[in-house]
């Protein structure tokens, strides 16, 4: 059996290096590139399943890369790498079927996991949810966001084509589904995921951003706080409803949050006008 084609681009080399070494246990062939031009040019000649790319590049950016290749490809898969504590563009990268983001630094489990898990999301992977299940998962969200709590499910997992599904799996299918463009799928999905476990708040907060691709700040903005108050600690969904918040928001998911404040500080200094001597 051929081997899994995995490229990593970064122009720095410790990560690179970083990456190739994190995933030599899941059997791999991995290639790099240094820049947006050399990675575009290796996808050209090789075929790859996975590409691992940072936003930060020398030159064309990480998000003219991604556009890039979705012209060609509209089905490899992309694992966004970041740092600084933002994410540029967010949106537009789900928009664009990258639906896997890891920040820098990261651990070589955190990334090993993540492409595994990309990588087991092929073709077939995605299950249908019947619309029976769709109606009982979006009672119980309205439930949760009422404050109340759901009345419990029959078992904690949910039988989609004879295989059983937990809350992992269920937001696993809806990335999977983010990854095909079909987001109501990846909705019902995540609803499924609430109505399996309502206390977690990473599919409250997939649900906003989702809410976000069809332009609904508004809804968007009730899931990243339903996800916040279930974990006030929950960096995602907090710098989502603070980005998503203000005036211009220009597409930027902030992970750490002093990053924002600085960036915002700079812009502020730039955009000031001097005062005419009299």
């Amino acid at each position: 059996m051929a081997k899994n084609r995995v490229l990593v681009v970064d122009d720095e080399k410790n990560i690179r290096l970083t990456v190739t070494q994190s995933l030599a246990k899941l059997d791999l062939d991995i290639d790099s590139a240094v820049n947006g031009e050399e990675a575009l040019e290796k996808l050209k000649r090789n075929g790859f399943h996975l590409v691992l790319l940072d936003l930060k590049l020398p030159g064309m950016d990480g998000m003219d890369v991604l556009r890039e290749i979705r012209k060609v490809n509209r089905t490899l898969k992309v694992l966004i790498i970041t740092a600084h504590g933002t994410i540029e563009n967010a949106v537009e990268a789900m928009k664009l079927g990258a639906v896997d983001f890891v920040q820098k630094p990261f651990t070589p489990d955190e990334i090993r996991d993540l492409v595994a898990k990309a990588l087991a999301r092929k073709e077939g992977f995605l299950r249908k949810l019947t619309g029976e299940a769709r109606q009982a998962a979006e009672e119980a969200v309205d439930t949760v966001l009422a404050g109340r709590k759901p009345a419990p499910s029959r078992a904690d997992s949910v039988e989609s084509e004879g295989q059983t599904l937990d809350y992992s799996a269920c937001v696993e299918q809806a990335k999977a589904a983010v990854e095909v463009y079909d987001f109501g799928a990846a909705a019902g999905w995540a609803q499924r995921a609430i109505s399996l476990d309502p206390s977690k708040a990473e599919a409250f907060n997939f649900l906003g951003v989702l809410k976000e691709l069809e332009n609904d700040r508004l809804t968007a903005q009730k899931y990243y706080r339903a996800s916040l108050d279930l974990d006030p600690t929950y960096e995602p969904a907090r710098n989502n409803l603070y980005r998503s918040t203000q005036l211009r928001p220009e597409g930027k998911l902030d992970l750490g949050g002093k990053e924002q404040v600085e960036r915002k500080g700079i812009r502020a200094v730039v955009s000031r006008k001097p005062r005419k001597r009299k």
